[in-house]
């Protein structure tokens, strides 16, 4: 496939992404995810406050230690908080909504009703939980890695900040495939990890910009919480809320595009595989 094509086929998979936005169903799932964001974002800032002190005053103290139970210096650990308690949540929820979401966008306009696509969904758990593990501890040991980089050389922690980003995305476009593979041709988790690299030899770079652009949407966020000390210290503490609260927004529109543009990728990439016809590309 040329360069040339390939940019077509970036295009043409944004594109029907958005033409997918016309069925309200697909964004069920992205809704469903962010409600429950929310709610956690509520329960660590009125965890004091029943009906959320039960649950996130034992998690606000196990998270951020006694000081975080005092204002404002729980909105201080609010980022961290939040980033925890939304990586387990990802390997609960997460890993459904985008099995589902997989399945709205693959189905185009032959839906099945909601309840069968749950099913399926639910049937299919556990291998999408073992592909979700074995790309959380990869991430993970990317993170940590260039953390602990950056701390034995501070003088170039802003570029090894970068390098981390871009390693992070690497991680993700390497998995990228395993969630249409497990979801439409029913393959176990790590045969569809094989598969997704496979997959990632032939279309990379394409698969590498499908997923990290949309993941930009998330730099002005990570920008302000990294200076959430000053916030706190200078202006209103309330501000880091709210920028968590549009972390999660940015996170579900870039959600939606690349597993759209994912799936979107894998249809035609799956039509070529059989010789059919292709969609249009344009």
């Amino acid at each position: 496939m040329s360069p040339e094509s390939k940019f077509g086929l970036f295009i043409w998979t944004w594109k029907e992404s958005i033409k997918a936005g016309r069925k309200p169903v697909v964004f069920l799932p992205f809704l469903v995810y962010a409600f429950v964001q929310f709610f956690m974002v509520a329960g660590l800032i009125f965890f004091m406050y029943p009906p959320f002190s039960f649950l996130f005053m034992p998690v606000q103290r196990a998270l951020g230690g006694e000081m975080a139970l005092h204002y404002p210096n729980y909105f201080l650990v609010l980022p961290q908080a939040f980033e925890s308690l939304n990586l387990a949540l990802s390997g609960i929820l997460g890993i459904g909504v985008v099995g589902l979401a997989t399945l709205l966008f693959a189905a185009g306009d032959r839906l099945r009703g909601l309840r069968e696509e749950v099913e399926t969904v639910a049937g299919r758990y556990g291998h999408l939980f073992g592909a979700w593990l074995g790309e959380t501890v990869l991430s993970l040991a990317v993170i940590f890695g260039f953390a602990r980089l950056a701390g034995e050389m501070p003088e170039i922690a802003q570029y090894l900040n970068i390098l981390r980003m871009l390693c992070v995305i690497l991680v993700s476009t390497l998995f990228a495939f395993t969630s249409v593979l497990i979801m439409l041709e029913r393959q176990p988790f790590a045969r569809a990890i094989v598969h997704s690299l496979k997959l990632f030899a032939n279309y990379g770079v394409l698969t590498f910009f499908l997923v990290g652009l949309p993941s930009l949407l998330q730099l002005p966020v990570q920008f302000v919480l990294a200076r959430s000390a000053v916030i706190v210290q200078k202006l209103n503490p309330e501000i880091i809320a709210a920028v968590v609260s549009a972390g999660i927004f940015a996170a579900m529109i870039s959600n939606y595009f690349i597993i759209g543009a994912i799936t979107n990728l894998y249809r035609i990439v799956a039509l070529k595989t059989q010789n059919g016809p292709k969609p249009e590309i344009a």
